[in-house]
């Protein structure tokens, strides 16, 4: 439903703005140029609402649109910062009875794929902890190890002890 009132809202702006150009009418060229390239733009807007929905897969045998939803994230450290990293997952809100999550690590360069580990969440806040891993002052990963820090902060909003 919100999906539906976003592209509305997107369509009236447009309009709007169309017609607040040619209310001022003082300059037909940047009009003419205007007015298509608002409602091209109010267009994509609504497209791009609908890809973020999640991506449709229409060719169902029996006619039905339905979406994938994925919930990915990608951290990326550019330079070299020497230094133990944790890797926690955290599932703050689910939805469904177990939710299933990926996580892999790599070195992009040279490429390299530390772990990847394949888990599900049970229950709600569920707190996954994953391998970490050490980086040096050259950027090569020394060791892989596993830890018991708490990197989420509890809910209290204490923060984390390290």
């Amino acid at each position: 439903m919100i999906i539906y009132m976003s592209i509305g809202l997107v369509f009236a702006l447009s309009v709007l703005t169309v017609y607040s150009l040619i209310q001022l009418g003082k300059n037909n060229i940047l009009t003419f140029f205007l007015i298509p390239l608002a409602l091209i733009a109010s267009i994509f807007t609504g497209y791009t609402i609908f890809a973020l929905q999640g991506t449709p897969i229409d060719d169902m045998p029996d006619g039905q649109v339905i979406f994938i939803k994925t919930n990915r994230e990608t951290i990326t450290v550019r330079g070299i910062i020497p230094g133990d990293y944790y890797v926690t997952v955290h599932a703050y809100s689910k939805k469904a009875a177990n939710v299933p999550y990926t996580v892999t690590v790599m070195k992009v360069n040279p490429f390299r794929q530390l772990y990847s580990l394949t888990g599900e969440f049970l229950v709600n806040r569920e707190i996954q902890r994953l391998p970490a891993f050490t980086v040096d002052a050259n950027g090569r990963v020394t060791s892989v190890f596993q830890h018991f820090k708490d990197i989420v902060p509890s809910r209290s909003g204490a923060g984390t002890q390290w």
